[in-house]
This record gives structure tokens, sequence and C-alpha cells, in this order.
């Protein structure tokens, strides 16, 4: 028969939990202070985060989720069926996505902004050439184009791209 030797408690000193240093009441106000500092630390990280570099990240991939689904369900004939921009092949919308002229600026204009299938937008890094033909044809100024993206330059703010949510999650822009 093993004998257990008791020990005492290292904070209170009253009797410690069997292979413990703790008695249980000290090991509960551990636990509790853990959990409290991690309810902290979880609440000054979200606050942190909500102006940080992640939350726009994050807001930017909302918007552009919402902008481009609406384009694309915008542009669907009654079969949910759109043409590609460049190649011109027919897919369901939910296969197609959305390809700009110039990338990483003026994301969220609609005059840069069409529908293309993954082998052009994706696969031929947008077929570039044929798209530029397309927006000439359209009527779309390409140098005004060019000089409203190098003075938006890449950044949106939080308000901007708050307000594009705002306008795709309405009601309105979804066609209901």
């Amino acid at each position: 028969m093993i004998k257990f030797r008791k020990r005492k408690c290292r904070k209170c000193g009253n009797q410690a939990v069997q292979n413990r240093a703790l008695c249980y009441q000290c090991i509960l106000a551990d636990k509790r202070k853990k959990a409290e500092a991690k309810l902290l630390s979880k609440a000054k990280k979200k606050a942190r985060f909500e102006q940080g570099e992640t939350y726009r990240k994050r807001l930017f991939k909302k918007a552009w989720e919402l902008q481009s689904k609406a384009m694309r369900q915008a542009a669907a004939d009654e079969n949910g069926n759109v043409k590609c921009y460049t190649c011109l092949k027919v897919m369901r919308w939910q296969d197609s996505m959305i390809g700009h002229y110039f990338h990483g600026k003026l994301d969220f204009d609609e005059r840069n902004l069409r529908i293309q299938g993954a082998c052009c937008n994706t696969y031929r890094h947008g077929n570039l050439a044929i798209y530029a033909e397309r927006l000439v044809e359209e009527g779309i100024d390409l140098k005004q184009l060019r000089r409203d993206a190098e003075i938006k330059g890449n950044a949106y703010s939080i308000s901007e791209l708050k307000e594009i949510i705002e306008n795709y999650s309405s009601p309105a822009s979804r066609g209901g």
C-alpha cells in the first residue's frame, strides 16, 4: 500500500490536492484569473483589430465579394447565364468572376470592372489586350481611367469600404 504525503498549499497553507502543490480553492482562483485575463486580452485584441490593417483587409474582401456577386447577378439572363467579356464564353453566373483592367486600383469603380471566366481572368491574367479593345469600343476613355487610377492609388479607407458594403448589402441592390 502506497502512502501519500500530505502537502500544504503553496499559496494559503491549507491541505493541497493530491499530486498538486495547491489546494482546490487556489486552483479555482487561478483558473478564474486566467479566464478573466483571456477575456481582457480578447477585448484588447479586438479593439486593436478594428483599428488595424487586418480590419481594413477584411472589409475590403467583404466589399469585393458583395459587389462581385451583385454585378454578376445583375448581368445574368433569365437562365442565370453570363458571357465572358473577353472570350464571349457563356457560363453560369456563379462560375464567373469580376475582372478589372487596372489591378489594385479602382477596384470598386464599375467603369473598370467586367464579367470574366476563370480562363481569361486567372489563367490569361485578365486577357488585357482584348479587355482594353472592348472598353474602347464601349466608349470608355482609357487615358482618363489611367489618370483616375493614379489619383486614387491602392488604399481604400475604412469609411469608403463600409459605404460600399452598405450600398451592396441593401435590399435595393439585390433587386429585392
